[in-house]
């Protein structure tokens, strides 16, 4: 193995740990021939039948032995010819790896659905939910070559790259995945109110409903109010609590068809 010149960064690494382990087991290793031939002089002291072949191994164990720690010595300085071809390639790996880091940062900045103006809409959720799936996609493919990375700057001692770029995308995503989560569970629930009767509507819970998902829209403005699509749908949620109490007023069992009449008048719908 040693005497095959690595093709790669994982062959090298398994090389130059291969290369470690038997400098640190030589002596061990050594210690094990004495014993070994001090048995088959007992055995020849007391005439029991050994092979030939077995004979020529032990006689030509410290040839072997010689050859072996040779090739471990030529095998240090290949090494070391492999690690510098290797470190060169590698430093390339790196740098272009940090700059395409933050270009797609760069990118992000500017795509990401960050300032929906209409985000409580079917459509601006789906375009949301492609991109975030394409987008975690691709930072697992970065993290993903920063752990191929790491195994070859280890072996040469290279610092690993902050990355700041990518931990600020991580972070900007999991906010943006809370908030398109949050668009999601109103659609759904919109949908299911506007799709029914208007007397089956159970106003308080709506109610409760639109304060829960305000808090939370609260909670998490701390981090990201400064975004549009955050006072977007905050706006949305604030008007839908709004509208609560003239539901109520509207379910009055002492509104008569005259008084809906001029509601369709004054909103311009029949209903």
């Amino acid at each position: 193995i040693l005497s095959e010149p690595p093709e790669n960064l994982d062959q090298l690494a398994e090389n130059v740990n291969l290369h470690k382990r038997l400098v640190a087991e030589k002596d061990e290793t050594e210690a094990r021939f004495r014993p070994m031939t001090d048995q088959y002089k007992l055995l020849e002291k007391f005439e029991v039948p050994v092979t030939e072949e077995e004979i020529a191994k032990i006689e030509g164990l410290p040839a072997k032995w010689a050859a072996f720690q040779s090739m471990l010595g030529d095998s240090d300085v290949d090494l070391e010819r492999s690690k510098e071809l290797f470190r060169e390639k590698l430093t390339k790996m790196v740098d272009s790896f940090v700059k395409e880091v933050a270009e797609h940062r760069a990118s992000f900045e500017s795509a990401a659905p960050k300032e929906v103006e209409k985000a409580v809409e079917h459509d601006a959720l789906k375009s949301a939910q492609t991109y975030l799936k394409d987008t975690t996609d691709k930072i697992a493919s970065f993290r993903k070559r920063e752990t191929d990375l790491k195994a070859g700057m280890e072996i040469f001692g290279m610092p690993q790259p902050p990355l700041k770029e990518l931990f600020a995308t991580e972070q900007d995503m999991d906010f943006l995945n809370q908030l398109w989560g949050i668009v999601q569970e109103w659609l759904e629930a919109y949908d299911g109110w506007k799709g029914g009767m208007f007397r089956d509507l159970e106003v308080e819970e709506m109610e409760n409903s639109a304060i829960t998902f305000g808090k939370r829209m609260i909670k998490l403005g701390r981090e990201i109010k400064h975004w549009g699509t955050w006072a977007n749908v905050k706006d949305v949620i604030d008007a839908f609590k709004k509208t609560m109490p003239l539901i109520t007023d509207l379910r009055n069992p002492a509104i008569r068809p005259r008084h809906w009449d001029q509601v369709m008048e004054a909103v311009g719908q029949k209903f």
